[in-house]
């Protein structure tokens, strides 16, 4: 049996949700609305793993390719920057 965390962020009136935490194989990131959306993936030495742009409600992230550890998801739209730690397995 195995728990996996979901994280949910208020920005605002805006709201999104990032899981699981860890990840495996998949971070999925759902989004209230198809706004433009910028995801960038920092591993903590500060170098950038990944930086994507997006319109979708629910973006899949890829991460079975990357190292495991701690990582920051910085995720940016129209009106809103937040920053948060992720764990990867």
């Amino acid at each position: 049996l195995q728990y996996y965390a979901t994280s949910n962020h208020a920005v605002g009136n805006k709201a999104f949700r990032v899981y699981p935490i860890p990840a495996k194989e998949v971070l999925h990131i759902e989004f209230p609305v198809n706004d433009q959306h910028r995801i960038v993936l920092k591993n903590m030495q500060g170098r950038v793993v990944t930086d994507q742009t997006t319109s979708v409600e629910k973006y899949s992230l890829p991460v079975k390719n990357i190292p495991q550890g701690l990582y920051l998801l910085k995720i940016s739209g129209k009106d809103f920057v937040k920053q948060i730690k992720i764990v990867i397995e």
